[in-house]
């Protein structure tokens, strides 16, 4: 029996808090699925790096068949994350645990298409650690992750292919969270409330575009940084109440594109600081368009991103405004510090975020391509 087997044999017979006895036969089903998953994925392991990236994506038509087949729900879904939550996996175990997460969330995702609107999802961890929750899931519309401690949370969900509405994690603790997000076309990429390293670094790579990236009430080091490389593209980033270094370091880098960078509160050194690349890298990395900053009490890196304009608060108080009223930033901060609970009432408040943002998009040209403004 290999290493991988043994860590998970702990989980047979065990009986989670909270599960109806009525539930257990499905839940049983899954977590024999999840095993056989798991299994999978270990003879792959980490030997082979490129399969191992697209084992949640691959695997998904198969796995798809079983939860149709036995009618696994959200409910079915909540039951098995409660049951796998804080258990001692190593790292190869969490990451597998957390692709077959993934998988459950795209199925649900897909359940709820089929009743003929975006599908609207929220989980509450209630303090629960889960690595690599909701990996590589590759179909998401409304997702509320909310409450959850771990590292690597939603780490590379999306789908180049695919449109997003909006994501909104809240209350997350652990690093590398929203890593490497990778969701085609997303309207709203939003974190609020999180602590821990490395929020949303990497996130919108490539050729993906998020119109709207909100992070609010932020603590750790390095938040949002190289968002956007190698050609990504960001509509407007709203950055609010962030506490640590480096934040919105190499954000656009390589080649990434942004319309508007405004960045409030933010506390720490290094700020926007660029990272010195490969001379390939460096001939394509373009300057960030235009970035507003108010109250920043922190140091700029001595090495900044460059900037085509910068338009500072305490320097130009009326053009601040000005550019702040266009894009109706307060508007946007406002609704977010309406949010007093994160529950199911909460994705009302992004539908009107999400409708801002549609009327501001096509004022927001590098969302309609990637050419830089003036260029044929």
């Amino acid at each position: 029996m290999n290493q991988t087997n043994l860590a998970l044999k702990k989980l047979q017979g065990i009986k989670p808090k909270g599960v109806k006895t009525k539930d257990l036969s499905k839940l049983d089903n899954l977590l024999f699925d999840y095993r056989d998953f798991v299994d999978h994925c270990d003879s792959v392991g980490m030997r082979n790096q490129v399969k191992m990236m697209h084992l949640g994506t691959t695997h998904y038509p198969q796995r798809k068949d079983f939860f149709v087949k036995h009618d696994i729900v959200k409910e079915d879904t909540e039951n098995f994350i409660k049951l796998v939550s804080d258990l001692d996996l190593d790292d190869a175990e969490a990451f597998y645990t957390g692709l077959y997460s993934g998988l459950l969330l795209s199925h649900l995702t897909e359940l709820e298409r089929k009743k003929g609107s975006s599908a609207k999802i929220y989980f509450n961890g209630h303090g629960r650690k889960f690595d690599y929750l909701f990996a590589r899931a590759p179909h998401v519309d409304k997702l509320i992750v909310d409450n959850f401690c771990g590292n690597n949370i939603l780490l590379l969900a999306g789908n180049t292919k695919s449109s997003t509405d909006y994501v909104l994690v809240n209350n997350l603790s652990g690093s590398n969270n929203l890593g490497v997000v990778d969701f085609g076309n997303i309207d709203l990429l939003i974190a609020t409330n999180c602590k821990g390293d490395e929020l949303a670094a990497d996130a919108i790579p490539m050729s993906s575009k998020v119109g709207m990236l909100i992070a609010d009430n932020i603590e750790g080091n390095f938040a949002l940084s190289s968002v956007g490389f190698g050609g990504g593209a960001c509509g407007i980033a709203i950055v609010n109440n962030i506490r640590g270094n480096g934040t919105l370091g190499d954000f656009g880098a390589s080649g990434g594109l942004s319309n508007l960078v405004y960045a409030q509160n933010i506390v720490g050194s290094h700020i926007l600081y660029e990272s010195k690349g490969s001379p390939i890298s460096e001939a394509f990395d373009y300057p960030l368009n235009l970035v507003l900053c108010k109250n920043i009490a922190g140091s700029f890196a001595e090495k900044r991103r460059r900037i085509d304009k910068l338009v500072e608060f305490e320097k130009d108080p009326i053009q601040f405004d000005e550019i702040t009223k266009k894009y109706r930033i307060n508007e946007v901060l406002n609704q977010i510090n309406s949010i007093k609970t994160v529950d199911e009432s909460t994705f009302d408040i992004l539908d009107k975020i999400q409708r801002v943002y549609l009327e501001l998009k096509p004022n927001l040209k590098y969302l309609e391509n990637k050419k830089r403004y003036g260029e044929e």
